[in-house]
């Protein structure tokens, strides 16, 4: 693709790999933290409102 003569932009199709190498996705996730499960289900509890304003089955007969 050109504009005004000048290249923009080789335009072909993506290659993409299907696995990536153990060693290399172990190195990708060195540095990361952990998770604590129990502290992030509270976190939504918190910041989510678990109850309903209405019955969502009510009127239909289940």
């Amino acid at each position: 693709m050109r504009i005004d003569g000048e290249p923009l932009a080789d335009v072909g199709p993506i290659m993409r790999r299907r696995a990536v190498p153990v060693g290399e996705a172990l190195e990708i996730f060195a540095g990361a933290g952990t998770l604590d499960v129990d502290e992030l289900r509270a976190d939504l509890d918190a910041g989510i409102d678990q109850e309903l304003s209405h019955d969502p089955l009510e009127g239909t007969g289940l």
